[in-house]
């Protein structure tokens, strides 16, 4: 399989490879944009620095329910160790001038024609943290480990299930044959990290299914919103068919056909008047396979373009 290099999959070509080479469970349609896959915030987060935080138990907004100082609303006091779990509640605390490593709520799954890219969301890098630079390699599957980091001097809040991070997709020039050694959210890693999971973090992050393209590409395909992803692309063909044969074009692909079926019957009556098949041979050979499809192609492309206004 072929490709242009460094093609970028919109949207639509997202969508159309759902279920072919690539797979995302658990799937939310909301997460796909124009050209890009959001990730959002898993259940497990660590950070390498850790500290003391005060929390206040009322207050909803994220922003304002951690500081970094106690004062009369914020009474409840959280240690947090260094390269230990920095998840409070729903709430995952970036320390400042630190780096959190923030496991994705989604397993992404790629086939071997496929790349990628992770992209920081510009909402928070305008808050204060680093660009995120890392790749998605052909026939990776698994959790995503993503390293944040505050270079602010305040602490930052995310919440689980929030999109923090943007995938970009791209078509290999050719196929990778090879199986990816990129490890499922890096866990291989994280003994030299300082990073110890519990038997239950282990068990849940190295799940045999996570790191197979077919396991993953069940679990989505049985999902609710893939298949309601299903119902909505066959409404958008079944419209874009209706749309292509309005009026304008119906008019057009009559005129065109009784103008070739026009030439067609004069080229057989002058045969017919000579006695021999030279007009009939340039009509298929000459018309028909060049001046023809010349014509023909740029008035398609019209009216593909008419029926999308």
């Amino acid at each position: 399989m072929y490709r242009r290099n460094l093609d970028m999959l919109s949207k639509i070509d997202i969508q159309n490879e759902l279920g072919k080479s690539i797979c995302v469970y658990p799937l939310n349609l909301s997460n796909i944009k124009e050209n890009s896959l959001n990730l959002c915030v898993g259940d497990y987060a660590w950070t390498t620095e850790g500290g003391t935080v005060y929390c206040d138990e009322d207050e909803n907004d994220k922003d304002k329910r951690f500081m970094l100082n106690s004062d009369e609303k914020h009474q409840k006091k959280i240690h947090i160790s260094k390269n230990g779990m920095t998840i409070v509640e729903n709430y995952v605390l970036l320390f400042p001038q630190s780096t959190t490593l923030i496991e994705t709520k989604e397993v992404l799954s790629v086939g071997n024609n496929i790349g990628g890219t992770y992209h920081s969301k510009v909402g928070l890098v305008a808050n204060g943290l680093g660009h995120i630079g890392t790749m998605v390699g052909p026939n990776f599957s698994g959790d995503s480990l993503i390293a944040i980091h505050n270079v602010s001097k305040k602490m930052i809040v995310l919440k689980k299930g929030e999109s923090f991070v943007s995938v970009i997709f791209y078509y290999l020039k050719t196929n990778y044959t090879k199986s990816n050694p990129t490890v499922s959210g890096h866990t291989d890693k994280f003994a030299e990290l300082g990073i110890r999971l519990s038997q239950d973090e282990s068990e849940v992050l190295n799940a045999d299914w996570k790191k197979n393209f077919e396991a993953v590409k069940i679990k989505m395909l049985e999902s609710a919103e893939y298949n309601q992803l299903q119902k909505i692309l066959k409404i958008q063909k079944k419209n874009a068919f209706v749309k292509f044969f309005n009026k304008k074009n119906i008019f057009v692909a009559v005129v065109l056909i009784i103008a070739v079926t026009s030439i067609g019957v004069l080229a057989h009556t002058m045969d017919l008047k000579s006695g021999s098949s030279v007009w009939s041979d340039r009509f298929w050979n000459v018309f028909c396979s060049g001046l023809a499809l010349a014509v023909i192609s740029p008035i398609i492309r019209w009216m593909i373009n008419n029926a999308d206004k």
